[in-house]
């Protein structure tokens, strides 16, 4: 069994928009920078129609990881049965993912359809099924909006299903505190942090109040170290202002942070 370390490193991610430019612009950008990038595959029928000049040459990726938010405009209403529905969701969420495959991202990122949990807890069985049957690429379910993933089937989490994907800034501007109280937390992956000022603005994290820290403060000390720490804000000066708040509250719970 590894041995813990005194001060664990802290893993941060940033996303792939930080500048207005390409993804393969703010790539080159962020080398050197950043130790990892979440590629924000936000859009189905855009990502589908990038070039190669959208995306970033391997010889500019030396040093990076990556990651990928799938499309957040999956269809998963169509009058189809769940299964059919879902199938035809994983085709297109699979179809742009597979435009980074190339950078051997470590996981990707899902959100969960806006229905009732037990159609959405269907949904999600067969295009985890679906995913799984062509790539062996971790799945994290996120807590959005609409979904707190709170009334979802929790079978759907645990070893061989969904991983969870964090959001503290939702958690925080939409009262999703019940999560942290759920066994699918030990299960957490990725956290993304930004600043909600009421609601799901992705402001910089010196945006915060204390009562928000506080609970960033209690959602480190009840997720791993291990987790990834995604500063989910869309400028490169709002990562640099969020990134020693972060930094901050990461010392207080596990020590110096590197």
């Amino acid at each position: 069994m590894p041995r813990k370390t005194l001060f664990p490193v802290m893993r941060w991610a940033v996303p792939s928009f930080v500048i207005p430019d390409t993804v393969a612009g703010n790539v080159r950008f962020l080398r050197g920078r950043v130790p990892e990038v979440a590629l924000c595959f936000f859009e189905t029928g855009g990502c589908l129609a990038y070039t190669d000049a959208d995306l970033p040459a391997i010889g500019e990726t030396a040093d990076l990881r990556f990651h990928v938010h799938l499309p957040t405009d999956l269809v998963w209403e169509s009058g189809e049965d769940p299964g059919q529905a879902a199938t035809a969701a994983f085709r297109n969420a699979f179809a742009v993912f597979s435009l980074a495959a190339y950078l051997k991202p470590r996981l990707a990122i899902l959100h969960p359809p806006a229905a009732d949990g037990v159609r959405a807890s269907g949904l999600l069985a067969a295009f985890l099924k679906n995913w799984q049957s062509v790539s062996d690429v971790p799945l994290c379910l996120e807590n959005t909006p609409e979904s707190p993933l709170t009334d979802l089937d929790q079978k759907l989490f645990g070893p061989g299903g969904y991983r969870l994907c964090l959001d503290a800034g939702h958690l925080m501007g939409y009262h999703q505190e019940k999560l942290l109280d759920l066994p699918i937390l030990q299960g957490t992956s990725i956290i993304h942090w930004s600043a909600p000022c009421g609601g799901d603005r992705h402001h910089p994290l010196t945006e915060l109040t204390q009562t928000e820290r506080e609970t960033a403060r209690e959602i480190l000390r009840r997720t791993s170290e291990e987790c990834t720490q995604l500063i989910e804000v869309f400028s490169w000066q709002g990562i640099e202002a969020s990134l020693p708040v972060l930094r901050a509250l990461w010392e207080d719970v596990h020590g110096t942070a590197v």
